[in-house]
């Protein structure tokens, strides 16, 4: 009986292992590189200059995209906003940005003052629920991006930002835009 036993939880243990693998596989396909990401609508928070709602299968094969997540109190993050901001204005209306906001409830309030501080103008939006963020970044990096080309189709992921990243992501950024 104790064998049978060890051999029911020893079977029950794989099946729980083998499903927690196809659910970590399935939640990282929202930013594999060579497909297309997964849709996602979210809204604005108050207080930022860019208002409404932001659905991502409304810029899909249209235009490149740079889908970026970010909080308040992370620094990196903080660096890399306002070089996104000026691939925007540079590329004007050729490059979609999108900043996907990650933060809690205790430091919401933070996201309007903070994007207006750095000046944003393209949308940034809320992700209350974690749900786009547990797609996209299940690892929660920050910042977060993911380079989506013309076609559709993600070209690379970027986790964090380091001082060699100020010169670096305008250089990608021009070469998504003339893809």
């Amino acid at each position: 009986m104790i064998v049978q036993n060890e051999r029911r939880a020893l079977t029950i243990a794989l099946a729980l292992l083998a499903a927690a693998a196809l659910l970590a596989a399935a939640t990282r396909a929202g930013a594999a590189v060579g497909s297309r990401p997964a849709d996602f609508t979210l809204r604005s928070p108050a207080g930022t200059a860019w208002r409404g709602t932001f659905r991502l299968g409304d810029h899909l094969g249209e235009r490149p995209l740079v889908i970026t997540f970010f909080s308040t109190w992370c620094r990196p993050c903080e660096q890399e906003l306002p070089i996104l901001q000026r691939a925007f204005e540079r590329h004007d209306g050729r490059l979609v940005v999108v900043a996907i906001a990650i933060d809690g409830p205790q430091t919401a309030a933070r996201i309007g003052p903070m994007t207006r501080r750095l000046g944003l103008a393209f949308p940034v939006v809320h992700d209350r629920d974690s749900s786009v963020t547990a797609r996209y970044n299940p690892r929660r990096a920050l910042p977060f991006t993911v380079l989506v080309g013309r076609d559709g189709r993600i070209v690379r992921e970027r986790a964090s930002f380091s001082a060699a990243d100020r010169e670096a992501l305008p250089r990608e950024l021009h070469a998504l835009v003339g893809r």
